[in-house]
This record gives C-alpha cells, structure tokens and sequence, in this order.
C-alpha cells in the first residue's frame, strides 16, 4: 500500500470507530504495518473487524494493523485449503491387478447384463429408449436381437 491509502484506510476506520486518531504518527505506524497489504483487502479486513462486533459494544476492539493482516491471512488460507480440497489427488495410480484386468470376459459380460436390464427396466415403464448396442440388429444375425432369442 501507498502511504495515501494508508491514510485513506485509516480514515475509513476512523469513521467507523471514532477511538482511531487521524494523525501523521498513527498513519506511519499503521503504514509500517501495512505496506505489504492490498488496499483492497485492507478496507475488506476493517469491514469484516467491525462487522462481527457486538451491537451494544461490549468487547469492540480497535482495529490496528496487526489485525488486519491476521483477518487477511487468514482468508487467504481459508479459500487455498478449499481450493486445495476441491482438486483431485495427484499421481493417482490405478491397482495393477484391477478386477476389470484380471477378468476382462466377465467384466464385459456384467456390463452388457446391466444395459440390458437397464433397457428393459425403462420400456416396461414406458419409456422409449434406444436398445444397447450389443442387442440392436445387426446383418450378421439375420435381424435378431439377444433380447428377441436369437443366436
């Protein structure tokens, strides 16, 4: 931050809690203490500071620098830990001796099983869907389908 902002932020909190002093010490102070913080983020930190006080003012603290690079620290880790738990695991490996490697045949053979008793669930409901590809005719078979009896 600039020294004008601040003094702006300064100026803003002033406003909002009459206890800080508008001086050329307390603006160096809290510029010191603030030089590396975002303006931006400052105001956001004296917003949230004095938006989760207490109404009759029993326990309100004056903000100061150090507490508004703790309220900003803090939500900086806050949305990397979600972000960060919202990512995929890294270097995921899958089993080398997967059930679907191990028995290719009956892996298939589950999976046509389940098409099929998929396709004919929602036809005796009603609805039209397009039959799996394994049971729709090919000219290979005569125009016979699995379903239908055929070979």
């Amino acid at each position: 931050m600039l020294e004008v902002e601040v003094a702006q932020a300064l100026t803003y909190a002033n406003q909002i809690d009459a206890r800080i002093q508008l001086n050329d010490v307390n603006i160096e102070v809290w510029w010191e203490g603030l030089r590396t913080v975002d303006a931006n983020a400052a105001r956001w930190a004296i917003k949230k500071h004095y938006a989760g006080q207490n109404a009759n003012g029993e326990g309100a603290h004056v903000i100061n620098p150090a507490t508004i690079r703790r309220l900003i620290t803090a939500e900086l880790n806050r949305r990397e830990q979600t972000e960060r738990a919202l990512e995929p695991p890294k270097n995921r490996v899958p089993h080398p001796m997967s059930w679907r490697q191990r028995n290719p045949e009956e892996f298939d053979r589950h999976m046509r099983q389940g098409a099929e008793d998929r396709y004919n669930e929602l036809t005796r409901r009603g609805i039209k869907v397009t039959p799996p590809k394994h049971m729709q005719p090919s000219s290979q078979d005569g125009g016979f389908t699995h379903a239908q009896g055929g070979e």
